[in-house]
C-alpha cells in the first residue's frame, strides 16, 4: 500500500464499516480509474472507499535549520538568492524562524517573500515581518523574523544542526565567552566548528568588504556586539547566512564570514539576546 503513489492516508469509517483510502489526484481524468482499481477494492478482507483530498498533505510544523530562498533577490547575492533558517520563533502567536536581516531584499526588508524548504521537502511560504532597528544605524544586529503565511502552521522548538534529518531541541540560549567552542550549520558548507575569539566585534559596510551585505546601514558600522569564531577546519560560504550557531544550546545567527571551504574561514554571528528587537520570541517550548 505504501508504494502506491497518491495515497495520503488510511482511516476507518464506522458508519459504513469500511476502510477509507485518502488520495490526492490532481488529474480529474484519472480519478475514475482509481475508483475502478481492483487492487484497492479490499484491504485485509474489508471493503474500501476512496476519498479524494483537495490537496496534498503537508507537514504543518516549522523548525530551524531549513533552507530559505528569497524573492525578490537581494542585490547582495544576485546569483544566489539563498540563506539558511536559524531558530524557530513566534510573533504574536504566529510561527516563523529567525534568520539574518540581510536575507531580505536589500533596503526593502519588510515584506520580503521567502520560501522555507525542510528536510522532507516540506515547503512553507514566509514573509519578513520584523527586523531589529536602531534609530541611528538601521539594521543593527542583522536579525530578522520570517513568519509563515499560513497561520495554521505551528513552529516546534527544534532545529537541524547538520544536513541530516536529525534535530536538536532549541533550549534557551546562552551568551558566549572568549574560548567557547561553538558550531554552525549552513546550507552551503554544512556543519563546522570553532572557538570564540572576540565578543565585541563590529562589521563595517564598505565596498571593499562586500558593500551593504552585513545587515547594517549604508556607510555605518554595525553595533560592536557580534561574536567572531575561528579555528582550523571552520568553513563558511554564501548561503550559510542566517543559520544556527550553537553549542549544547543555541547561541546565535550566522551573519557574515571570511569565506573558505577549505577550513580557513572566520564566522561572525549575532547573539540571540537581540532577537526581541525583531518583535519575535525564540521558541523553546511547544505552544
Amino acid at each position: 500500500m505504501r508504494s502506491i503513489e497518491g495515497i495520503q492516508g488510511l482511516g476507518y469509517n464506522p458508519r459504513k464499516d469500511i476502510i477509507s483510502i485518502y488520495m490526492y489526484e490532481p488529474d480529474e481524468s484519472k480519478k475514475q480509474s482509481w475508483l475502478n482499481n481492483q487492487q484497492l477494492s479490499k484491504l485485509s478482507g474489508m471493503e474500501t472507499e476512496i476519498v479524494f483530498d483537495d490537496g496534498p498533505v503537508k507537514t504543518t510544523s516549522l523548525i530551524g535549520g531549513g533552507f530559505l530562498e528569497t524573492s525578490p533577490v537581494s542585490s547582495s547575492y544576485p546569483n544566489k538568492p539563498m540563506c539558511t533558517a536559524g531558530f524557530p520563533a513566534t510573533k504574536n502567536g504566529v510561527a516563523g524562524v529567525i534568520a539574518a536581516a540581510h536575507c531580505g531584499t536589500l533596503n526593502k526588508e519588510l515584506g520580503t517573500k521567502s520560501r522555507y524548504v525542510g528536510r522532507n521537502n516540506e515547503i512553507h511560504q514566509l514573509t519578513l515581518t520584523g527586523y531589529d532597528t536602531n534609530p541611528d544605524s538601521g539594521k543593527y544586529h542583522d536579525l530578522a523574523f520570517f513568519e509563515t503565511n499560513d497561520k495554521t502552521v505551528k513552529a516546534l522548538p527544534y532545529y537541524y544542526p547538520d544536513i541530516s534529518s536529525y534535530t536538536e531541541e532549541a533550549y534557551p540560549y546562552r551568551s558566549a565567552q572568549v574560548g567557547t567552542y561553538l558550531c554552525h550549520y549552513g546550507r552551503t558548507t554544512g556543519t563546522s566548528c570553532g572557538n570564540v575569539i572576540d565578543v565585541a566585534y563590529a562589521n563595517f559596510n564598505n565596498s571593499a568588504s562586500g558593500g551593504a551585505n552585513k545587515g547594517c546601514a549604508s556607510s555605518l558600522p554595525c553595533g560592536n556586539t557580534f561574536v567572531r569564531i575561528e579555528r582550523k577546519g571552520l568553513n563558511c560560504l554564501v548561503g550559510d547566512s542566517g543559520g544556527p550557531v550553537y553549542g549544547s544550546v543555541p547561541y546565535g545567527i550566522a551573519s557574515s564570514c571570511v569565506v573558505s571551504n577549505s577550513g580557513n574561514a572566520a564566522l561572525m554571528y549575532s547573539p540571540l539576546r537581540f532577537v526581541h528587537y525583531t518583535g519575535a520570541q525564540l521558541l523553546t517550548t511547544p505552544y
